[in-house]
């Protein structure tokens, strides 16, 4: 909800989310996981920006790099756990 309200404040934005998993699994299970993490994080922006009726944000199609670029090992649980993530890309326009 902070992240939405910050997205008011700057203006007109495009907003951007790439999701991403772990390395258990297939590449395809994980680029699968990380579209349907992209996915959710991308929707409940779209319901809060709705919901306040706040029409100078696009937010782009969702994509997945599955378990590509990971940020800690994933021969630990915590470091899975860290890879299995959502970043979200906002842009002035």
């Amino acid at each position: 909800a902070k992240f939405v309200q910050a997205l008011i404040i700057e203006g007109s934005v495009t907003i951007s989310v790439t999701g991403f998993s772990d390395s258990h699994g297939t590449k395809a299970q994980n680029l699968a996981r990380g579209r349907s993490r992209a996915s959710s994080v991308s929707t409940y922006l779209i319901q809060q920006l709705m919901a306040i009726a706040y029409s100078d944000a696009l937010v782009t199609p969702v994509k997945s790099l599955g378990q590509a670029m990971p940020t800690k090992s994933n021969a630990t649980a915590a470091g899975r756990a860290t890879n299995r993530r959502a970043v979200i890309v906002v842009t002035l326009t």
